[in-house]
């Protein structure tokens, strides 16, 4: 994976969104090499708007970017590099972030509706208040993630590695948590209702949940 980081300054251009660079479009004019096309991928969200709505991110090195409240709906950042990545309050409804990179990105009250993740990933930091309602996390890393008052209802969780994950007020109504492992995972404080506990792997259920539908 590339070594790469946006630093503070260069990461707020976004919020002024003066220029769009379309970076595929300059790496064939220049002919650049894949490094060349990483590089103006960054530029172009150095100088880019706000709204990012089905911007292909793939691959990209994103380490460190501030997308604070950027519309990013149905991107592809698939194997993007977003470690350290501020999204806090982003949309990234239906966007696909399978075997992206996300060690301690900040996610904090993101929309992530129909989105999709898991694969060889990293966990985020944050994903307090997250909408993951409809959202596909099949074999997901989220092990350690604090996920306080986080919404997955209907989430498919199916192998999804959930273990030491901060649940407290988030909701899993009719998630899918097949084969899920909740290993030292409160519940307590998390509505369950409908969602398929029994069939999870760990999962310590407070007696008076066990018959909540």
């Amino acid at each position: 994976m590339p070594t790469c980081s946006f630093n503070d300054a260069a990461g707020d251009w976004i919020a002024r969104g003066e220029v769009f660079i379309v970076a595929h479009a300059l790496s064939i004019l220049l002919e650049v090499s894949t490094d060349g096309f990483q590089l103006l991928s960054r530029l172009a969200l150095y100088f880019s708007p706000r709204d990012l709505s089905g911007v292909d991110l793939a691959d990209a090195c994103l380490s460190g970017a501030n997308l604070a409240d950027a519309i990013l709906t149905k991107a592809n950042m698939q194997g993007a590099d977003l470690r350290n990545t501020h999204m806090r309050g982003s949309d990234l409804t239906s966007a696909r972030l399978c075997n992206a990179h996300l060690n301690g990105a900040i996610l904090i009250d993101a929309r992530l509706d129909d989105a999709q993740l898991g694969g060889d990933n990293c966990p985020p930091a944050n994903l307090n208040l997250a909408n993951l309602t409809n959202a596909s996390m099949v074999g997901v890393n989220l092990r350690g993630v604090s996920m306080r008052d986080a919404t997955m209802r209907n989430a498919n969780l199916t192998g999804a590695d959930l273990r030491d994950t901060q649940l407290a007020g988030a909701i899993l109504r009719h998630a899918d948590v097949t084969d899920a492992d909740f290993a030292d995972v409160d519940l307590f404080y998390v509505a369950l209702t409908f969602a398929n506990l029994s069939q999870a792997k760990n999962a310590r259920v407070p007696d008076w949940k066990k018959n909540v539908r």
